[in-house]
């Protein structure tokens, strides 16, 4: 189910990103690693809420991947926009 609401958001703020008239590259990239990131943040804390922090090995590699993810959004987040 996660994974459908997932696709839907992502093609409909794309959609609605793609109707204006002034986009760049980074913006588009930078959009779609946000919304990654809070997907994986609110999927990640339904799979803590059912299955506990009882699995050490899924709990440190989603907390690397969050960290990972966090990173290059705010990089892509931190360069400046320029039209297309």
């Amino acid at each position: 189910m996660g994974i459908i609401v997932a696709i839907f958001s992502l093609l409909s703020i794309n959609y609605q990103a793609f109707t204006q008239s002034n986009l760049s590259s980074n913006y588009i990239i930078a959009m779609n690693l946000s919304l990654t990131f809070c997907i994986a943040v609110m999927l990640g804390m339904v799979l803590f809420l059912v299955n506990g922090w009882g699995k050490k090995w899924f709990s440190i590699f989603y907390i690397l991947i969050l960290l990972a993810l966090g990173v290059v959004v705010f990089m892509f987040c931190m360069i400046p926009h320029s039209p297309a």
